[in-house]
């Protein structure tokens, strides 16, 4: 059987391709020990004497069961026909006696010796004959015919007295008709005595028979047998053996292309059907090797697809195991970085990445891992030409064949900085460039509104309060905006010191109370809040307020009641605002404490009523601040806003101090 390509011509009709070559499987043997990890069982003298081939052994255990059955049948055959030579010899013998002596008894009658010797020699030209002997009833020897050492038969008269059956040799009286004849063998002779009859008893005639005929027919009988087993057994076993030979030439040719299927994948064995269980062994082979090779295109094209893409991608992607080692490098990491793969693969990631990015004093759960010093987030890498830029690092870790792997996505954040830096520049310098004119309109509108130019009409007012309101609202965008833009740049001053938060809120409800009359809303502080101490900014705490009360009245109902509670809980303290609003749907949530970002209205006075930046800027403040801010909310029932700040006990003092006396401090930035 040949091998072939899917879709390739076989070569010559009815011919095979290239043949798979099954040479004998070399056995070694091991005594309870182990071989390339598998553990080798000790091998028997009969397993090491046994044939390898499947052929030979199945020719043998057929040919044994052969021979038993031949022989078998030889002997049986032989042992019968024996028999039945013996019998035909016995009865051949018995007939033999009688005649002679039915013919002998005239002889007997009239004392007639020369017919008597006359019927002996020719009855002893027999071959099988060796003594013929006549005589009276008394035993006494008539006639007697015994053959020589060449088988000339020599005659005797009157010569010796014969045993008579019964083993005596003197004168017998018989009685008719009690005399019977009779056989027996002995001294490899069979010996028949036959009486003579005349009316009475005459005699008897004894004749010995050679049994070396019977002997040789039985040796003829067994040598032909074996003979013919032996031909049977070598024409059974040859016939067996070409029978067999082409199917499990074929099984051989199978197992070897199934032993080496993985090198052999795409291509096809010509299916046999030299037996149903080849042709069904062939095809699922045939099958499972365009599986293999269908598997492997897709392996393939998912890996070039792969490697295509990670080529492209204008991220690096760098894998590296648990101690620190390289194993993969893309180009986007290579363009990144200055190094090419070959340069940087087996060596420790800390070549790109010399610094820890994880928190100062963190210490790794394996101490066996070199990796756990690197950390997602913003971090500086290092170049081939030793200058640092920032990178946005992502790791991940996976695990592959029980081994632990880390990913890591590595973009370049050099272009995105400069461009951040540049449209805040832009930003800063476009609002402060704003706010002075805008500073003055308002303060004109509130001039003339205040009747510093005089009585002006109705509509002209109105005209004038729409556009001082709007004055008004820009600068707060523009101070917002500003706001932002010096939290994120690190530059917003922050003036540290102990404050009663009690008394900051009491404040703020007080400062913003116009806004909530304006809505129709009433501030209400929960009068079991107690009094507590944190070290924060009071300007800039003040402000994280203002747009927490702001934001509860603009989406509270007339007539409704806003909450502010202070309390403490453990080491923290957290000052609460709830409303019964209609509540912050479920689609904004996850954005509520981006920039510029707003909640759609349903009522057309809370709309487009904001800049969108109150919850980012209070955001910052407060993480700025060393707390936390979060809410919670239901909707149709209402919303609370909450953050927490840390109690002042729990504050080392040096650090409380340091905070108070320094203005912009570099966490600041990296809050933002």
């Amino acid at each position: 059987m040949g091998l072939h390509r899917v879709g390739e011509d076989r070569p010559g009709a009815g011919k095979c391709g290239s043949r798979l070559r099954c040479g004998a499987l070399r056995r070694r043997h091991v005594r309870n020990g182990r071989v390339g990890g598998i553990t080798m069982h000790k091998i028997s003298y009969w397993q090491r004497i046994r044939p390898r081939k499947l052929r030979v052994q199945l020719a043998i255990f057929v040919s044994f069961l052969l021979t038993l059955t031949i022989v078998g049948h030889a002997w049986y055959t032989a042992e019968e026909q024996a028999s039945f030579a013996s019998r035909a010899f016995t009865t051949q013998a018995t007939i033999l006696a009688r005649e002679l002596a039915t013919a002998s008894t005239a002889s007997m009658i009239t004392r007639d010796y020369a017919i008597l010797e006359q019927l002996v020699r020719q009855t002893a030209r027999f071959p099988e004959i060796e003594t013929i002997t006549i005589s009276d009833a008394a035993g006494r020897v008539m006639s007697e015919v015994v053959k020589d050492s060449e088988g000339r038969p020599q005659v005797r008269f009157n010569q010796t007295r014969l045993a008579l059956p019964g083993g005596s040799t003197a004168l017998i009286q018989i009685e008719p008709p009690a005399a019977e004849a009779s056989f027996f063998s002995h001294s490899g002779k069979l010996i028949a005595w036959q009486p003579i009859d005349g009316g009475s008893l005459l005699g008897w005639v004894k004749v010995d028979y050679s049994m070396a005929h019977i002997d040789g027919v039985k040796a003829r009988i067994w040598r032909n047998s074996l003979v013919t087993a032996l031909l049977a057994v070598i024409i059974s076993a040859g016939l067996i053996l070409a029978y067999l030979t082409r199917p499990l030439h074929s099984l051989e040719v199978a197992t070897a292309f199934a032993r080496d299927l993985d090198a052999h994948r795409g291509r096809q064995l010509p299916v046999s059907y030299c037996t149903e269980e080849m042709t069904l062994l062939t095809q699922a082979l045939n099958h499972a090797s365009s599986n293999l090779a269908f598997q492997e295109r897709e392996i393939l094209a998912g890996a070039r697809r792969l490697q295509t893409v990670l080529d492209n991608a204008a991220d690096g992607v760098i894998t590296f195991n648990p101690e620190g080692a390289i194993e993969s490098f893309s180009k986007g990491a290579e363009s990144a970085f200055g190094y090419r793969a070959a340069d940087v693969v087996g060596k420790n990631v800390a070549l790109l990445l010399p610094q820890p990015t994880v928190p100062e004093g963190a210490e790794p759960e394996n101490p066996a891992d070199a990796a756990w010093r690197i950390s997602g987030g913003e971090v500086t890498a290092q170049r081939r030409d030793g200058s640092e830029f920032p990178v946005d690092l992502s790791i991940n870790e996976v695990v592959l064949d029980d081994e632990r792997l880390f990913i890591g996505i590595v973009r370049d954040l050099t272009e995105r900085k400069k461009v951040d830096r540049l449209k805040s520049e832009f930003i800063a310098t476009v609002s402060h460039e704003l706010r002075t004119p805008i500073t003055s309109i308002r303060g004109s509108l509130s001039l003339v509104l205040g009747g510093v130019a005089g009585n002006i009409p109705r509509e002209t007012q109105m005209m004038l309060e729409i556009a001082h309101n709007n004055s008004v609202r820009l600068l707060h965008l523009v101070n917002d905006i500003l706001d932002m833009e010096k939290i994120e740049a690190g530059k917003m001053v922050f003036n540290m010191k102990p404050l009663d938060i009690t008394e900051v809120v009491a404040q703020s409800i007080a400062a913003n109370q116009s806004y909530a009359d304006q809505h129709q809303v009433r501030f209400v502080l929960a009068p079991e809040s107690p009094a507590a101490t944190v070290n924060a900014d009071s300007d800039r705490l003040l402000q994280v307020m203002a747009n927490l009360l702001s934001n509860a009245a603009k989406w509270s109902n007339p007539a409704d009641e806003v909450r502010i509670a202070v309390s403490r809980e453990h080491d923290q303290v957290r000052v609460a605002v709830t409303d019964h609003g209609s509540g912050v749907p479920e689609e904004f949530r996850d954005r509520i404490f981006s920039k510029f970002s707003q909640a759609d209205a349903s009522d057309s006075r809370k709309k487009a009523n904001g800049t969108g930046l109150g919850l980012s800027i209070t955001k910052k403040i407060v993480e700025h601040l060393g707390g936390d801010i979060g809410f919670d909310s239901q909707v149709g029932v209402g919303t609370t806003f909450y953050f927490d700040l840390p109690a002042l006990e729990n504050i080392p003092r040096k650090e409380a101090l340091l905070g108070a006396a320094s203005p912009a401090t570099p966490s600041c930035q990296a809050a933002a």
